[in-house]
């Protein structure tokens, strides 16, 4: 059941204020300096990104998608466990690798790349506040070398003594959406409090969270109804779900373009929503920034 969380009620590690605040992308490079304790420059960011390149296959959306011309940041927000995050940071993975290589170009033009998990769970089980995941040999334990990284947090851990004083402060304050007493003068933590401020004064963006409850309320209700039937062959059920994809995307057109009647009207008329989906070209779309090539 979708929990219909007042707006007002909003905090930061909820996933609708978690991408309105990643889509600015001073913020956005900030987070990821604090998580990787890296400097990086200036990077662009697209929230709730969409991989679809081939309708035959499942697609993807990413909470934030980041880029600084040599490498890819995927960022994601995960409030409930989930017991396939390897598997799915496995497929993020490839999803990405495969929109970051042109035909004809080399491999070595891949990107680095680093898949990240903000998880107010722990994932593993071993009350840690990072897992960091890299392949290596098996016989020598020497890197592999691919120059890819996964990276799970996790606000729940006990093992305080072995990441950064920073890192910790930014987990607590995902855990508790406060900022700890002892951290007060923390500038990004401060700066995220006044954005998520920001955010819940801005004219729309209420009636966008509630537009987007109905949506998934509705897309529930018909994905109980789907999972009723008998003999449903997984191709249909892949089908659906890029459907789904499709549906979101319209719904963030729309409410950009403030077709508010259009809106409504596609969540009760599949076959208007169908409409619109063609009239945006929105079927299987594939488009998203890509870094520049090394």
């Amino acid at each position: 059941m979708v929990q219909r969380k007042s707006f007002k009620d909003l905090q930061f590690c909820d996933d609708f204020m978690f991408v309105a605040v990643m889509e600015e992308e001073n913020l956005c490079r900030r987070v990821l300096e604090r998580i990787l304790q890296i400097p990086i420059r200036k990077v662009t960011v697209r929230t709730e990104a969409p991989f679809t390149w081939n309708p035959e296959v499942h697609g993807i959306r990413m909470d934030a998608y980041a880029c600084d011309g040599s490498t890819v940041y995927d960022i994601e927000m995960q409030t409930g466990q989930k017991d396939e995050l390897p598997k799915r940071s496995r497929y993020i993975q490839s999803m990405m690798d495969t929109m970051c290589l042109d035909p004809g170009q080399s491999y070595k033009t891949l990107p680095k790349s680093f898949i990240i998990f903000i998880c107010t769970f722990d994932p593993f089980g071993d009350g840690r506040y990072c897992y960091r995941v890299r392949p290596t040999f098996d016989e020598s334990g020497k890197p592999f070398g691919d120059d890819t990284c996964r990276i799970f947090l996790n606000t729940k851990g006990e093992n305080e003594s072995e990441i950064s004083p920073d890192l910790l402060d930014f987990l607590r304050y995902v855990d508790t959406a406060q900022i700890p007493s002892d951290c007060k003068g923390d500038p990004l933590l401060a700066d995220i409090e006044t954005r998520v401020a920001a955010i819940k004064r801005e004219r729309g963006r209420e009636r966008n969270y509630e537009m987007m409850l109905d949506f998934l309320i509705v897309e529930r209700e018909e994905a109980r109804a789907e999972g009723r039937a008998e003999g449903m062959a997984e191709g249909r059920a892949e089908g659906r779900a890029e459907g789904r994809a499709e549906s979101r995307e319209l719904i963030k057109k729309l409410l950009d373009d403030n077709r508010l009647d259009d809106l409504r009207r596609s969540l009760e008329d599949p076959a208007y929503q169908q409409e619109l989906i063609t009239e945006y070209g929105l079927s299987h779309e594939a488009e998203i920034a890509e870094p520049a090539s090394q």
